[in-house]
């Protein structure tokens, strides 16, 4: 059909108008995720290696703290300490002392799971899921973490709990069970802090895996397609793809909009699982990748901590 054929071009000289992506850290991470805006620098963990990494991506300053275990997700706190989820453990962790505290913990029988992804909400909640390290079997939670709450299980028999965002009114979020090849819509009670009405909002091919997310300013979900060589713009209504960011590497993992104006996408990748062969292919894999797509981001929300540290130890 010729509208059909116009459309095909159309998009052929959109993704050529795409802009190049610039790897900015050759750090060749074996699990690089969680990537995170916060006073002026780059954060993410190496979740397979226990790290947590600081880039200045101006200077090009880089710093890392070793926390051990699977540390799956770290995000700024009010009273400028970090929630970092480490194995199925929360801990607070004051990154310039290095000083540790539990926080809480989930799951303590089930011997072969960890904290994967994370985000918190407007009102300062962190919504953080499991799997089982393994990846063998629907065994994951996804988790409501509050001060002065024990966690609220929201979700179970989750496969790899993934990627997550809010739209900007706070009445959806975004939800990715990575092996389900989908990102999931719900009804979001923002004063509750509950979901309802699960819905899919995008359905991927078999060998494109949603993983990691971030959300800009007007409502579009940018989701890492790990095996897809790729990161994907998604209208947060109705799922449709608006973009498609092509990389030289195949295992993007999740993205986050940082700099000045917040008008750069930082995006983490991995090397884990790639045999010799593949990585002589892709030998940025496992590095940090930048583009300027020409839109926005919003600022991290803040996990809603007291504003007094207390109870810390050394790392």
């Amino acid at each position: 059909m010729p509208g059909n054929r116009l459309r095909s071009l159309a998009s052929c000289e959109w993704i050529m108008r795409e802009p190049i992506p610039e790897l900015i850290f050759y750090g060749r991470q074996d699990l690089a995720e969680g990537p995170v805006w916060h006073a002026g620098y780059l954060w993410w963990v190496n979740i397979t290696a226990g790290e947590h990494h600081r880039l200045d991506p101006v200077t090009g300053m880089h710093q890392q703290r070793h926390l051990g275990g699977n540390t799956g997700c770290a995000l700024p706190a009010k009273d400028g300490r970090w929630l970092v989820a480490r194995n199925c453990e929360l801990n607070w962790l004051d990154w310039e002392s290095g000083s540790i505290s539990t926080f809480c913990t989930v799951e303590p029988e089930k011997q072969f799971n960890r904290f994967n992804d994370g985000q918190c909400d407007s009102r300062g909640r962190l919504w953080v899921g499991t799997m089982d390290r393994r990846a063998s079997g629907a065994v994951g939670a996804l988790y409501v973490i509050e001060e002065g709450r024990p966690p609220r299980r929201m979700l179970e028999g989750l496969t790899i709990s993934n990627g997550m965002g809010w739209s900007a009114a706070g009445d959806k979020f975004y939800f990715t069970d990575t092996a389900t090849n989908r990102v999931d819509v719900f009804d979001y009670n923002v004063v509750a802090g509950t979901i309802l009405n699960r819905r899919a909002l995008a359905t991927f091919s078999v060998d494109e895996f949603p993983d990691g997310m971030t959300m800009d300013a007007d409502d579009n979900l940018w989701v890492a397609l790990w095996g897809a060589w790729a990161v994907v713009c998604l209208d947060g209504q109705s799922g449709r793809e608006l973009r498609r960011i092509q990389l030289p590497v195949s295992q993007p993992s999740s993205c986050v909009f940082g700099g000045m104006q917040l008008d750069e996408l930082f995006i983490t990748t991995a090397r884990v699982g790639l045999p010799a062969a593949a990585l002589e292919c892709e030998p940025d894999a496992g590095g940090i990748f930048r583009i300027r797509p020409g839109v926005c981001g919003r600022p991290v929300q803040l996990f809603n901590s007291p504003l007094m540290a207390r109870g810390l130890q050394p790392l």
